[in-house]
């Protein structure tokens, strides 16, 4: 089955599902009317009839459960590294095809995603002032431009190294601030908490 021919199976299922809803209600709207003055015969049937209609609500529910869980997993991918996501969250976690849950994690814990996007950054950090860094800053996403000029700062001030310069760690940084809040505003920030910039402009 597909996504549409599911999403079909479950919206039917879901009408029938409503539909026993409404007897139901009708059953028990017309034994609470009665006051205690029904016929036991007919008191009877009216609970048998609410029975059949619980236990096929009950069927119902659990076939949109498991329709629920497999259009969740032929939709859901890892939003690391675009794999799918295997378990259904009930009898095993969910997680990424590419990794294995933790072990002893709770069935309904997770969903556990692969860590293949830092593998990928971390894998760089080592070549973070190569000629192409620029280019890979530019087009990586938000959070990963805030993680690498994070990771050179940290590597210069606190690890000494010696590949990262003073001015280039001033540029990634600089960068880094004028993407997330604008050249205008980083302007108006510098000038703000640096006098002297704005006077010798």
């Amino acid at each position: 089955m597909n996504s549409n021919d599911i999403q079909n199976a479950r919206d039917l299922l879901t009408g029938e599902k409503r539909l026993i809803e409404v007897k139901l209600l009708e059953i028990k709207n017309r034994i609470r009317a009665s006051k205690g003055r029904m016929a036991t015969q007919q008191y009877r049937a009216l609970c048998e009839e609410q029975t059949l209609h619980m236990k096929r609500m009950a069927v119902i529910e659990d076939k949109i459960l498991k329709l629920n869980i497999s259009l969740r997993q032929l939709t859901e991918t890892c939003p690391n590294c675009g794999g799918s996501m295997v378990g259904d969250g009930y009898t095993m976690p969910r997680h990424c095809e590419s990794i294995e849950a933790p072990e002893g994690a709770e069935p309904d814990s997770g969903p556990w995603h692969c860590q293949a996007h830092l593998e990928r950054l971390l894998a760089g950090v080592q070549a973070l002032v190569q000629p192409h860094y620029a280019s890979l800053n530019e087009h990586a996403g938000r959070n990963d431009r805030l993680l690498h000029a994070v990771l050179c700062a940290y590597a210069k001030h606190q690890l000494d190294c010696a590949e990262i310069g003073w001015s280039q760690l001033g540029t990634i940084l600089h960068n880094a601030i004028c993407n997330e809040i604008g050249d205008s505003a980083y302007v108006a920030w510098a000038e703000s908490i640096s006098p002297e910039r704005k006077s010798g402009s």
